[in-house]
């Protein structure tokens, strides 16, 4: 009977081990609960706790940005990154390399943000649906895709349509070619974008698009475009001027730049449409008798008028 009880009692003494795994639960449960209340949480639980996939799935789920404090294994975890980028799709700052190239976790983090297409590995930047689905949320993350999807057709009629000022991080190419009237149409809906493009196309040095651009401009946003362009593009593309914007528009000849106010065909569309810019023209040319019989025909039509 002695040894009896003396083995129950023996039975009913948790062992070490087991005391050992019931604190280890109990710590665990109370790092869950931690995250589960703050994601953020994560930065104080301690290095156990931080390379626990239980507790970090529970704290990116609460906040993605929490991903910053995942130990670096579980950073390289596509379930744990997957989840984060779904929470906040910057989280992707914090993946791996590798997860930064994955197509499922790239797509969630920019359906999330789009912005998160910054932190895009080059493959990921390279994929067009990915890209497509950022710029739909916001035009300017065009500016993050690959140099080929900044030309491609799809991917810049997605982010026109959501912003026409990414039209400034298209390819230099586009502006030259004006694919599908893609330039044109996002020109129509926003004059903004004229400066913020001639300054991209300035340094990326692309003198043809640059000159293409501004003669698509001209003819849509006249005066936006005499005060954006450098007067040298100007007077290289001056039948624009002579044809289309001063025979419309001939008020905007004093806007003009000095050296373009020193070509004769210029001052003659101005005041053959407006007599009084003869006033703003060159006393050399007032002097011509072309321009002043020019001049002088618009005043009479006008009286007669």
């Amino acid at each position: 009977l002695g040894r009896r009880w003396s083995s129950m009692a023996d039975a009913s003494e948790p062992s070490p081990s087991a005391e050992d795994s019931s604190v280890e639960k109990e710590e665990l449960a109370l790092a869950k609960d931690a995250v589960a209340n703050s994601g953020f949480a994560l930065r104080h639980v301690g290095a156990q706790f931080q390379g626990s996939k239980d507790v970090v799935l529970v704290a990116v789920a609460n906040a993605g940005g929490a991903l910053r404090y995942a130990s670096e294994q579980l950073c390289d975890d596509k379930d744990v990154v997957l989840t984060a980028v779904k929470s906040d799709g910057l989280a992707l700052s914090y993946a791996s390399s590798a997860l930064r190239d994955d197509f499922d976790v790239c797509l969630g983090a920019v359906e999330s943000n789009p912005d998160a297409l910054f932190f895009a590995g080059e493959t990921a930047r390279r994929h067009t649906e990915i890209v497509r689905t950022a710029v739909a949320q916001n035009g300017l993350s065009l500016q993050h895709a690959s140099d080929v999807l900044r030309g491609n057709i799809l991917v810049l009629k997605t982010a026109f349509e959501q912003n026409p000022m990414a039209l400034q991080f298209a390819d230099p190419v586009v502006f030259a070619t004006d694919p599908g009237y893609l330039v044109s149409d996002a020109l129509k809906r926003s004059a903004d974008v004229i400066l913020y493009v001639v300054q991209q196309l300035q340094k990326s040095r692309s003198e043809k698009s640059l000159r293409a651009f501004y003669r698509l401009a001209a003819k849509i946003h006249p005066k936006e475009a005499i005060s954006s362009f450098p007067s040298q593009v100007i007077l290289s593309e001056r039948d624009v001027l002579v044809d289309h914007v001063l025979p419309a528009n001939p008020s905007l000849f004093k806007d003009l730049p000095y050296a373009c106010k020193q070509r004769e065909e210029i001052v003659l569309a101005a005041v053959a449409h407006d007599s009084s810019m003869l006033k703003y023209a060159p006393g050399r040319l007032r002097r011509k008798q072309r321009v002043a019989d020019a001049a002088a025909e618009d005043t009479a039509e006008s009286q007669t008028a």
